[in-house]
């Protein structure tokens, strides 16, 4: 899966439960841990979710 087909899986996922474990996003993503990490840190310098410790939240404005 290409990283925009990922970015864009994790934002639809997180709009429709709200959050999401690392653990979740690797086996939705079929990726390693570390692929999830940077996809994350990506998505959080864009302003689009936030972390917290073992999850991601969306980001109030990234609905």
């Amino acid at each position: 899966m290409h990283k925009t087909d990922r970015y864009n899986e994790i934002m639809a996922t997180l709009r429709h439960q709200g959050s999401l474990t690392i653990a979740e996003l690797t086996g939705l993503l079929k990726v390693s841990d570390e692929t999830v990490r940077r996809d994350v840190k990506v998505l959080q310098s864009r302003g689009l979710l936030e972390r917290v410790h073992g999850a991601v939240l969306l980001a109030e404005h990234g609905t």
